[in-house]
């Protein structure tokens, strides 16, 4: 009832159902050679759950990434490397979301389809595909416009050695898997033509 009123008094839109958040993986979990690997880093607020819509392109399958551990409780984190598997395929972000983190109830949605961030790529199998650093809630990501509280999903700057870095340290089994990072600013160019092309075929 609380993030119910919450919620309202910082001007979200209530929506009905709730969402299914994948279970990320723990930091011993052992190499899978048929999943592939969907990671980010996550900055957040203490407010709600935030999570990214991950859609197969063919329809067959949807999942969330939990932005930052998932909880019980409402809990800030502070760039927090997670990762969940996938069956190989080719996917898109189509959404993200913020959610009740008890009972998983949807609070907000927000499109991505006309972000890059939104455009299709392909996950390999037994690959790390990292999605970049992303911060909601801190520093110029985090507004007041009015009562309502907005959110930015975008990338911010990053190296794909400081997160590959960052993922190894948090996930030592995985380390030695080939790693692409879709949205870093020495790879983003190269990641977008390739996934693009991968996409079409």
């Amino acid at each position: 009832m609380f993030l119910r009123f919450l919620s309202c008094a910082l001007g979200f839109s209530i929506l009905t159902g709730c969402v299914s958040v994948q279970p990320i993986l723990s930091a011993d979990a052992p190499v899978d050679p048929n999943s592939g690997y969907l990671s980010g880093q996550f900055s957040r607020v203490k407010l709600s759950g935030f999570g990214l819509v991950v859609k197969a392109t063919d329809g067959s399958a949807e999942y969330v990434l939990p932005m930052g551990e998932d909880s019980n409780f409402p809990s800030a984190v502070e760039s927090q490397t997670v990762v969940m598997k996938l069956p190989p395929g080719t996917y898109r972000i189509s959404q993200w979301v913020t959610y009740a983190t008890l009972t998983k109830e949807t609070l907000t949605r927000k499109s991505l389809d006309n972000s890059p961030v939104g455009e299709p790529f392909k996950v390999a199998p037994g690959t790390v595909l990292h999605l970049g650093r992303y911060d909601l809630g801190g520093n110029k990501e985090f507004v007041f416009n009015g009562l309502k509280m907005n959110f930015k999903m975008s990338p911010l700057p990053v190296t794909k050695r400081e997160v590959q870095n960052a993922f190894a340290t948090s996930y030592p089994k995985l380390a030695d898997l080939p790693f692409q990072c879709l949205f870093c600013v020495d790879t983003v160019r190269q990641s977008r033509a390739a996934n693009s092309e991968s996409a079409r075929q």
